[in-house]
């Protein structure tokens, strides 16, 4: 009798690691991926990322990174180039919010900021992308413009749902 109340303790401890392991696989997926608000394209051998950055004042105005401001609709888009390419280039830097839009109802904004950021990969770069959110305010949908003449030679999009976004705000802000 004590023989199956061990074995039955071991049946129930194991059961129990495995639905801990599922329940954690479950929960480590990324709420950004999840909601369509990190995209990723594979074009001519370019790997692109666009992430949204989460609206938090509180958390901006105490200079943590990753976030945005109140009034700010941010992206980061991570370009890792097909070969090695000089990415030390001048074009790679300068004039590059002409690349860029964000497509509403009423037609195209062009972002308040383009900007690279150093970000030390010496294999693939990244820009930070900051548009009026006050444009958005009445659109479910808009979509990021990367009019893409340095890397593919071609006109990307990126579908964002807003009210996902704001899903996002409201998780990250309360980490």
């Amino acid at each position: 009798m004590n023989f199956s109340w061990r074995r039955l303790m071991w049946i129930a401890c194991l059961l129990l690691i495995v639905s801990c392991v599922s329940k954690k696989s479950e929960a480590g997926k990324d709420p950004a991926s999840a909601l369509g608000l990190r995209q990723t394209k594979q074009v001519n051998g370019v790997q692109l990322e666009l992430s949204y950055m989460p609206r938090c004042p509180e958390k901006a105005a105490q200079g943590a990174g990753g976030v945005a401001g109140e009034n700010d609709l941010s992206f980061r888009l991570r370009i890792i180039p097909a070969r090695n390419n000089d990415l030390s280039a001048p074009v790679l830097s300068y004039g590059i919010d002409t690349l860029f839009d964000l497509q509403v109802a009423g037609g195209s904004v062009a972002p308040l900021m383009a900007q690279r950021i150093a970000n030390g990969n010496v294999r693939g770069l990244e820009y930070l992308l900051v548009f009026d959110r006050n444009v958005v305010k009445e659109e479910a949908v808009c979509k990021v413009i990367f009019k893409d003449y340095l890397f593919t030679n071609t006109l990307l999009t990126f579908p964002v749902d807003i009210r996902n976004a704001n899903k996002l705000d409201a998780i990250s802000c309360n980490l």
